[in-house]
């Protein structure tokens, strides 16, 4: 008997084994695939066009061609409207670097900010509509927006909000109760125990000091992580340049008027616009690299004593 129990466990393990191997190498295989992309932009920007053509896709440059980046240097940049209609504003990519920043950066900040506290409040205090409120919130993320460009666009424009780019991130679309984000954050906190909240009020602290010096700094791997994530996305967001803020002008908004236009106003080639695509790239790449031990360290959390 006790030697069928043995083989019977030994052939489980061993199956646990062969299926997660399996699945490793399934997910290796699909990692890999994401980066056959990113390398076929890369080496081809670095062609000339008599390489690009005449060699293979995914063969490496046997020199490098670096006058696809200077061409990019020298000659992206576009005209359009200013933003009290009186004239025109040439934007070059320094410009659009600063914009898109600006951009990136205080929409996500601010959005998450919002969400961080509203997940707090949800998560950890009982009030009426607490529920309600998140039952709502999950229905919300359920709800097509599609059609509310028109009435968004007539009330934008009628509150001044439109082709502003600091009154677009104070009324940009946060989903405080709704979203991905606040139901991760809602997650986060709720791992977060409450007896160290109580040690907080023992010591005299208030419910502010409890948020910014325990709650907060307890869920900052998810922040970060959102944080990055928001940020990619509002980086590579050309299409709210595009219908609310014309007059700006992002890197994305830069390269999509770039890979579309200058074809037949400059005669661009392919590799040139492989090479617009990777220096839109390269600060994500760099920000991601930078918080990568951030983003994936493991808080411990421990210590309490009942």
């Amino acid at each position: 008997m006790a030697k069928n129990v043995k083989l019977h466990k030994s052939s489980g393990e061993k199956a646990s084994i062969i299926l997660k191997y399996a699945l490793g190498v399934i997910l290796l295989i699909y990692a890999l695939s994401l980066l056959v992309p990113i390398y076929w932009m890369i080496i081809n920007s670095f062609k000339d066009i008599v390489q690009y053509y005449q060699e293979s896709e995914f063969s490496f440059p046997k020199s490098l061609y670096l006058d696809n980046y200077k061409f990019i240097l020298n000659n992206m940049s576009f005209e359009t409207t200013s933003k009290d209609g009186s004239g025109t504003v040439i934007y070059t990519l320094p410009w659009m670097f600063y914009y898109s920043f600006i951009w990136a950066f205080g929409n996500t900040a601010f959005c998450l900010i919002i969400q961080v506290m509203c997940a707090y409040v949800v998560a950890k205090y009982k009030f009426p509509g607490r529920n309600f409120l998140y039952s709502l919130g999950i229905i919300l993320m359920i709800l097509p927006i599609i059609g509310s460009t028109g009435s968004a666009m007539l009330l934008r424009r009628q509150l001044g909000v439109y082709n502003n780019m600091l009154l677009m991130i104070l009324t940009a679309p946060c989903l405080a109760f709704s979203g991905i984000n606040f139901m991760m954050l809602h997650a986060a906190f709720k791992g977060v125990p409450w007896e160290y909240a109580e040690a907080v009020f023992i010591d005299g602290g208030g419910h502010l000091r409890v948020f910014i010096t325990i709650m907060f700094p307890m869920i900052m791997p998810t922040f970060w992580v959102l944080m990055l994530l928001g940020f990619i996305g509002a980086w590579n967001d050309y299409s709210s340049f595009m219908f609310w803020m014309p007059s700006y002008y992002n890197v994305a908004m830069g390269v999509y008027r770039f890979q579309y236009e200058s074809r037949l106003e400059l005669g661009t080639t392919m590799p040139q616009i492989l090479a617009s695509f990777a220096v839109v790239s390269l600060p994500v790449v760099i920000l991601y690299v930078a918080f990568q031990k951030l983003i994936t360290a493991n808080f411990m959390v421990g210590g309490l004593k009942g």
